[in-house]
């Protein structure tokens, strides 16, 4: 039976090697046996397509729901990313291919029975409609009012998955920026938390 001779520093050379594998995270395929659930960080949760419609405007405020809409799906891809569930948003020019493909037109895009099949056949999982139901722009007192409602629909059988409804008015210390615009996406941030166990 051969014998195996170590060198006197051997041994805790060898235990050095291993124990800066272990900290590094590489050494654990090579340890039978052990095994670390810290190791294993991404989520096999799959993201879903979502095709967000533009929000409705408010009263008396003409293209805030375009507006809003951009920060929604900024603050909804932000978000839902952080719980390991990113939304991948469906561009509108999707949806003008899908109605071409199908030789249909934007009346038929504006009919909710439709809407859901042409949005399904466009490749999104799930649609999100709303309406911005605070634009309020800031003065001396206080930073502008936002608010808004949303719902997210299954594109497959129509099941509301999630809704929000959020008003707010962020302080901004300096007066021009009180705007409705500049408030948006932090009203939409604070809004979509309130439902991040869904996304």
């Amino acid at each position: 039976m051969r014998s195996i001779l170590l060198r006197p520093n051997m041994f805790r050379e060898c235990c050095c090697v291993v124990s800066l594998l272990v900290t590094l995270g590489l050494g654990i395929p090579l340890l039978p046996g052990c095994y670390s659930g810290a190791a294993i960080t991404q989520s096999s949760r799959e993201p879903l397509t979502a095709l967000v419609i533009d929000f409705d405007d408010a009263k008396a405020a003409p293209g805030s729901g375009r507006t809003f809409t951009s920060a929604f799906t900024t603050a909804l891809e932000s978000v839902s990313s952080r719980n390991n569930k990113p939304y991948v948003i469906l561009s509108s020019l999707a949806v003008h291919r899908t109605l071409d493909q199908l030789q249909l037109g934007l009346n038929d895009w504006q009919d909710p029975a439709k809407r859901m099949d042409i949005a399904k056949k466009a490749g999104a999982d799930v649609l999100i409609v709303g309406a911005v139901t605070h634009w309020k722009k800031g003065n001396i007192a206080q930073s502008a009012t936002v608010g808004y409602a949303a719902q997210c629909m299954s594109a497959s059988d129509g099941r509301v998955l999630w809704s929000i409804s959020q008003s707010a008015s962020p302080f901004r210390w300096a007066l021009e920026d009180r705007t409705p615009e500049n408030c948006a996406k932090e009203v939409a941030i604070k809004g979509i938390k309130t439902i991040k166990n869904h996304l």
